[in-house]
């Protein structure tokens, strides 16, 4: 231990970690979406708040910033 400390002593490091996350294109996700049981209880779903020029208004204000692909 003391030789990896002595090596790494001046390294800081930034991880990101999310837990409880899943793709987009994930099967669970997808079926979820479809409504299938028992995926539907694998994530919250909320309804929009409202809809403008047709597009739903999220339920909060949260958002989502990412330096990776955004879809």
């Amino acid at each position: 231990m003391k030789q990896f400390v002595r090596n790494f002593a001046g390294l800081k490091l930034v991880m990101d970690l999310v837990p409880n996350h899943s793709s987009d294109q994930h099967m669970w996700f997808l079926k979820s979406v479809a409504k299938e049981d028992p995926f539907t209880d694998y994530y919250v779903w909320a309804p929009a708040k409202g809809y403008e020029d047709g597009k739903p208004i999220p339920p909060n204000n949260w958002v989502s910033n990412t330096l990776g692909e955004n879809r």
